[in-house]
């Protein structure tokens, strides 16, 4: 009910509900913080702080908005699809 009454000279500001998921160094999903943010720009500040030194990644609504690389932890070494010989720097492809 209380939605329904506006009062002059307030702006009426939502917030919408952001999802930090924070991964552990073995690449596990470690924990999933909620972040309410007014916009895009104060969600990725605040996602920013809460990270805590792991990889995290932010979501809103099935779209990744950021990806937070772990200072001393690589994303990746090397991507190769599954089934595909490894190819080694000995070889020439």
């Amino acid at each position: 009910m209380a939605n329904l009454i506006k009062f002059p000279g307030r702006p009426h500001r939502t917030a919408s509900v952001y999802k930090l998921h924070r991964f552990a160094p073995d690449g596990n999903l470690q924990a999933t913080v909620l972040v309410p943010a007014c916009n895009e720009t104060e969600a990725k500040r605040l996602a920013g702080e809460l990270t805590q030194g792991l990889r995290a990644e932010l979501w809103s609504s099935g779209r990744l908005l950021e990806d937070f690389a772990a200072p001393d932890h690589p994303v990746a070494a090397s991507i190769r699809l599954v089934g595909d010989p490894a190819i080694s720097p000995e070889r020439d492809p």
